[in-house]
């Protein structure tokens, strides 16, 4: 059986990103900005939420065993209802009537959705994607509301394509092993020119 780990930020990034100006401009948004960004939404969580939850999920699929894994921004309760966040920071003006929700990261949002659902014996489950504005810390919400049964198939449509690829790299990874392993180093005969520059080599290091 081959085993695989994939971490979920890298499955949505591969299938659902998109070269627009939107990507960009969350593209550009610097490692130690969307840090701080991150921080400061979740400082401001109450006693009863969590954020940075770690997850997994095991799926089988033929003969492969693939885990996914990553962290969940956030665990909310509001309302007296469980809340899936997932943060994610901008210079677009997020109030803006052009802007509007990038599909990377809805996918990311529901893979952790159904991956918390499956794990906690769930039927459905709320969640939103919070974008914060780098300029003035404001944030906007889009929420959504998940169903376990109807998140299935793009759970599992998305695993699979990406399964594909990884299937084609392992066996690429697989006839680049076996092509190595036929190498024979150092080679038992000298090209033509080799034993010249081997002498020429030589004798500038001992001249030096």
């Amino acid at each position: 059986m081959k085993l695989f780990r994939v971490g979920v930020g890298e499955l949505v990034s591969f299938l659902y990103s998109s070269g627009d100006l939107s990507s960009e401009t969350f593209q550009n948004v610097s490692l130690l900005e969307g840090t701080k960004a991150h921080q400061y939404l979740q400082s401001k969580y109450q006693s009863t939420d969590y954020a940075e939850v770690p997850i997994s999920y095991t799926f089988l699929a033929d003969d492969m065993e693939i885990t996914l894994s990553g962290r969940i921004d956030g665990l909310l309760t509001i309302n007296n209802q469980l809340v899936i966040e997932e943060i994610k920071s901008t210079r677009y003006p997020i109030f803006d009537d052009r802007f509007e929700i990038n599909n990377e990261h809805l996918a990311q949002l529901k893979m952790y959705a159904y991956m918390y659902m499956r794990n906690n014996h769930l039927d459905d489950i709320s969640g939103r994607v919070t974008y914060i504005q780098l300029s003035d810390y404001k944030t906007r919400h889009f929420e959504y509301y998940f169903d376990a049964d109807l998140l299935k198939d793009f759970f599992e449509s998305s695993l699979l394509r990406y399964t594909e690829w990884l299937i084609k790299l392992y066996e690429h990874n697989e006839k680049k092993r076996e092509s190595l392993e036929k190498l024979y180093f150092p080679f038992d005969k000298f090209r033509r020119g080799q034993r010249e520059m081997m002498a020429a080599v030589y004798q500038t290091m001992k001249d030096e």
